[in-house]
């Protein structure tokens, strides 16, 4: 395994951990009536998918600059038509607590994007 994948695993793990906890604090006492258990699931979606664009990034980050780019806006794209599909779905099958959802599902997507530019950037910065 990439010490650079061992490394982002950790910190990302430690990221959900926290977040976790932060959830469940908050929908069990300030926003107990919009809980929803699918929250739950778009934490660990969120956490499986981004690991999974990041070791795809570190493996391109091998290849020429070029190259890099287009995987990375490639991914990008790929990234958000899935959430886009994700959130889509949710809104026609389900019908629950739509608000809810797409707040919850909208603080995910900014907290783990950030984060996973954040990485790559650094771990950019440490190889050149």
């Amino acid at each position: 395994m990439i010490p650079a994948l061992k490394n982002f695993i950790k910190q990302i793990s430690i990221l959900s951990i926290v977040l976790l906890f932060i959830g469940l604090i908050v929908f069990n006492t300030i926003l107990k009536e919009y809980y929803i258990p699918v929250c739950l699931y778009l934490l660990f979606f969120f956490y499986l998918f981004t690991i999974t664009v990041h070791y795809i990034l570190l493996k391109s980050s091998k290849k020429r600059i070029s190259q890099f780019s287009s995987i990375f806006m490639l991914l990008l794209t790929f990234k958000l038509i899935v959430y886009f599909l994700i959130i889509i779905f949710y809104l026609l099958v389900i019908k629950n607590n739509i608000i809810p959802f797409t707040i919850v599902f909208i603080i995910l997507y900014f907290i783990y994007t950030a984060f996973e530019v954040f990485s790559i950037v650094n771990y950019l910065k440490k190889q050149s």
